[in-house]
């Protein structure tokens, strides 16, 4: 009798035991599961501090010049465009905008970085163009020539925005000479540009006068080619623009008798017949005609 109540005792510990030890025999198995579950790589976190740092670095433009153009390169290398520059490269922009002072900068350094580092900024483009027609426009001592043409360059990417600064810059008397080297830049307001260079042109104002005329005659052959190139359907982008380059050289080669299109007997030598561009079909393509065909082709 004492030996079946043993027995009965064993059973009962046993079952009151099994649960406890199934639990830590499984309890191996569920560190292993989580180890396995995906989380962010180690290389991950690395890449995005160092874009961190990277940022907060490059836009420190207190640094050294030496070491603000090392961090200006690898940001240009290796980041996008991120809305933390905008802030830091708009305050250099300024402070060189507002100031004639030679105290108020360190050499033109920090300005060139900050020109240097201006696309990885998210401005919208009209107020991107304020921001460096305003700089432009300084006559900051500090403000190299090199540096001007870099803004001049971030300029002729924002042409409709440029175009319609310099036609304001015009109209209210503006007599600095970095307006009129920006006529060139030729967008939706340009017409309007060149009108008011001749207006100053005629005026007599000794100061103005000599710089209308001499932007005038560049303006007018640009703005006659920018309007080509509207009524192509051509963007006022690189592409486009060298597309249309493109197609004037290819005229005016097969050209023989210079009346700016070309007729059948004149195209027919070119290796690839350009008819189907005679969109009004008058037997004769014009430039403009021709960088359209051109572009459609390119865009199938």
């Amino acid at each position: 009798m004492c030996y079946l109540k043993t027995l009965v005792l064993v059973a009962v510990v046993g079952l009151w035991l099994q649960p406890v030890i199934a639990d830590e025999q499984e309890q191996p198995a569920a560190e292993t599961v989580s180890k396995e579950e995906p989380s962010e790589t180690n290389i991950e976190r690395i890449r995005s501090e160092f874009e961190d740092l990277l940022i907060a670095q490059a836009t420190d433009f207190s640094s050294p010049t030496a070491t603000l153009a090392k961090m200006s390169h690898l940001s240009i290398q290796y980041l996008r465009p991120d809305k933390r520059f905008n802030q830091p490269i708009r305050e250099v922009l300024l402070r060189y905008a507002s100031s004639r002072s030679p105290d108020d900068s360190n050499g033109g350094g920090d300005l060139s970085m900050a020109v240097q580092m201006f696309e990885l900024t998210t401005f919208p483009p009209d107020i991107a163009a304020e921001l460096l027609f305003k700089t432009m426009l300084s006559e900051h001592p500090a403000i190299k020539n090199a540096t001007r043409s870099q803004i001049k360059s971030l300029l002729s990417k924002r042409p409709n925005q440029t175009s319609l600064l310099v036609l304001e810059a015009l109209r209210r008397g503006e007599r600095s000479p970095y307006v009129f080297s920006l006529t060139g830049i030729t967008g939706d307001a340009s017409e309007a540009v060149a009108g008011e260079l001749l207006k100053i042109a005629k005026s007599g104002d000794a100061e103005r006068t000599p710089a209308a005329l001499e932007s005038l005659a560049s303006v007018i052959d640009e703005v006659e080619r920018f309007n080509e190139r509207r009524q192509a359907g051509l963007a006022s982008d690189t592409a486009d623009i060298n597309l249309f380059k493109y197609a004037r050289r290819i005229v005016e080669r097969y050209d023989r008798n210079q009346d700016g299109s070309l007729t059948k007997d004149e195209y027919q030598s070119m290796l690839m017949s350009p008819e189907p561009a005679d969109a009004n079909q008058d037997g004769a393509i014009n430039v403009a005609e021709y960088a359209k065909w051109l572009a459609e082709r390119r865009n199938r």
